[in-house]
């Protein structure tokens, strides 16, 4: 499968939300539990236009070649003081029928590529220790575990514990 990945634009925000909701109810590993996220079209059509102002954020979206279909994305989300401009905190997703397909490899590759151009120096994230999958993507490109938040989140009432992941670039 051919992927394109391109910057999300404002009129995008139907198939990214959609694409959203469709992640929340595929993977417990998501932010989002199933039916959870409130935000309409317009809220969404808003967040994107605040990512495209900012210098330092940006939404990345994947697709299938021709479809017109979003099958992942990564959200670089830049600081808001001097001190912390150049980290950007990331969420990526990839839609559970296009995994193991080399998205994630890619949508971290153009997220780099972008942050490098943008004047980013550094990318964070945090991972559900228990997401192998991810962790291995996440190292194999660049990203180190740098701590252990301990209970940091609750999913389906057990207390699960994520890792602090960095890449300076």
């Amino acid at each position: 499968m051919t992927i394109e990945i391109r910057e999300a634009s404002v009129s995008d925000s139907r198939c990214v939300l959609e694409m959203k909701r469709k992640l929340d109810g595929q993977t417990r590993f998501m932010m989002f539990e199933p039916d959870e996220r409130s935000m309409d079209v317009e809220a969404m059509k808003a967040e994107i236009a605040q990512l495209r102002a900012a210098d330092n954020s940006v939404l990345l979206l994947a697709f299938a070649r021709g479809t017109g279909v979003p099958v992942g994305f990564v959200e670089v989300t830049g600081g808001s003081f001097r001190r912390n401009r150049h980290v950007g905190s990331l969420v990526i997703g990839i839609c559970a029928a296009h995994t193991g397909m080399g998205i994630g490899t890619a949508l971290l590759g153009a997220c780099g590529d972008w942050a490098r151009a943008h004047g980013l120096g550094r990318l964070e994230l945090t991972v559900m220790v228990h997401n192998d999958r991810a962790i291995r993507l996440y190292e194999k490109s660049g990203f180190v575990v740098e701590g252990r938040r301990v209970a940091a989140l609750m999913v389906d009432g057990v207390a699960v514990d994520e890792y602090v992941m960095g890449r300076v670039l």
